[in-house]
């Protein structure tokens, strides 16, 4: 959870609102909601494309920073780091895939 909102702070200079975190065997799911930044909502009302191509490129930012962070702070090894974000619900959802169960990573 510390190192999601503290991804969000990197980009957006604010925390998340609320955030949930799950664990599912390799998995670990992140469900959030956050407040978009004023300039965003601005950009999304004079253009739909740029808006999401905004909204791309710092999801990918976002979800390269997140993977350094966990590989950093617990030596995951990360295979894949999904994340979707709704402009209209504040919501997104990171899914982050390890190469092993959970369990074994807490276990050493």
């Amino acid at each position: 959870m510390k190192q999601n909102n503290q991804v969000h702070q990197d980009i957006f200079k604010a925390g998340v609102l609320e955030q949930q975190v799950s664990f599912m065997e390799n998995k670990i799911i992140i469900l959030a909601r956050n407040k978009r930044i004023p300039v965003l909502e601005i950009i999304s009302e004079a253009s739909t494309d740029t808006s999401q191509l905004i909204d791309r490129i710092v999801n990918l930012k976002y979800k390269k920073l997140l993977e350094v962070r966990l590989v950093e702070r617990f030596n995951f090894d990360i295979e894949i780091v999904l994340r979707d974000y709704d402009p209209t619900k504040g919501m997104n959802v990171a899914i982050i895939v390890l190469k092993r169960n959970i369990e074994e990573y807490l276990a050493g």
